[in-house]
C-alpha cells in the first residue's frame, strides 16, 4: 500500500487534470499524473474541497458532515485497517483540513474498469463487503462512529438515508 519511493531528482514531469466536480460546486476531484526516471509513471489522486464559510442550509450541512466522514476515513486509520482485512481502498497519502481553506484529501488512484460486472466480479464485490462488515461490526463499529482519534465514520452506514433529508422526507 502507498507509494513506492521517488527521488524528486528523478521526476521528469507532473500533470494534473480535473476529472469530477464535487456536489454543489465545492470542489474537484483531480488526477496528478507524475513521471519519473526511476518508476512506472504514477497516479495520485486529489480532492480539494472548498465549503461555505457558513454551511446555513441543510444540504450544506449534510455535504459538510460527508466530506468530515471521509477525512477521518482516511486519516484515522480506517483505510489501514481494511487493507490489513484485505480490502481494496485507496491508500491515504495526506488529509489536511484548515477549514478556512478548505479540506484535501491525497490518495492513491484504484485502478479500474468501465462496464458491467460478471459473476466472478460479483464475487468479489461480496467478498469485499463481507471484509468491510467483518472489520466494523459489534463493538468495532461502536468504536469506529465514536467521537475521537479512533472514530469519526458514518454511525447510520450511509449517506443516503431519511433522517439526512427532512425536506424530501417531508415532500413524500
Amino acid at each position: 500500500a502507498g507509494l513506492p519511493p521517488l527521488d524528486a531528482a528523478s521526476i521528469t514531469g507532473v500533470t494534473t487534470r480535473s476529472v469530477a466536480r464535487l456536489w454543489g460546486g465545492m470542489g474537484n476531484v483531480y488526477e496528478i499524473a507524475i513521471k519519473s526516471t526511476e518508476a512506472p509513471d504514477l497516479s495520485i489522486m486529489a480532492k480539494r474541497i472548498q465549503l461555505p464559510s457558513n454551511c446555513r442550509s441543510i444540504g450544506d450541512r449534510r455535504k459538510k458532515d460527508s466530506y468530515d466522514v471521509e477525512a477521518a476515513f482516511y486519516s484515522q486509520g480506517h483505510a489501514e485497517r481494511l487493507i490489513k482485512a484485505g480490502c481494496i481502498v485507496p491508500c491515504p497519502l495526506l488529509v489536511e483540513n484548515s477549514r478556512g481553506d478548505g479540506l484535501t484529501i491525497c490518495m492513491t488512484k484504484l485502478q479500474g474498469r468501465p462496464g458491467g460486472m460478471d459473476v466472478p466480479h460479483m464475487e468479489a464485490v461480496l467478498t469485499w463487503l463481507a471484509g468491510l462488515h467483518a472489520t466494523y461490526w459489534g463493538p468495532r463499529a461502536d468504536a469506529a462512529t465514536a467521537p475521537g482519534p479512533e472514530g469519526g465514520l458514518q454511525p447510520q452506514g450511509t449517506y443516503w438515508y431519511l433522517d439526512t433529508r427532512p425536506e424530501e422526507h417531508a415532500d413524500m
